[in-house]
């Protein structure tokens, strides 16, 4: 995964509810603090990216489809290079 982030410009992270169950928060923070990639948690994920970090840009659900494709196009995700569901 490293040398993908190195080579990609446009990287997009989805974070969903796995990362809860596994008690994985801290490691996820640890992950995507120092590289800020820009990231969206699914809907039963919420509470896994603290909301006042820089990179976080909201919750994706089924119902907000038009509000995830323009975070998406600001952020690169719609071109993202490399997705990573987390």
């Amino acid at each position: 995964v490293e040398d993908l982030l190195v080579e990609c410009e446009a990287t997009f992270v989805l974070a969903g509810h796995g990362v809860y169950q596994a008690k994985s928060l801290d490691e996820l923070h640890a992950f995507l603090d120092p590289l800020e990639i820009p990231a969206m948690v699914t809907a039963r994920a919420a509470a896994c990216i603290d909301s006042r970090r820089a990179y976080y840009l909201g919750q994706h659900s089924i119902f907000s489809h038009d509000r995830v494709n323009r975070v998406m196009e600001k952020y690169g995700g719609k071109n993202a290079d490399l997705l990573l569901v987390i």
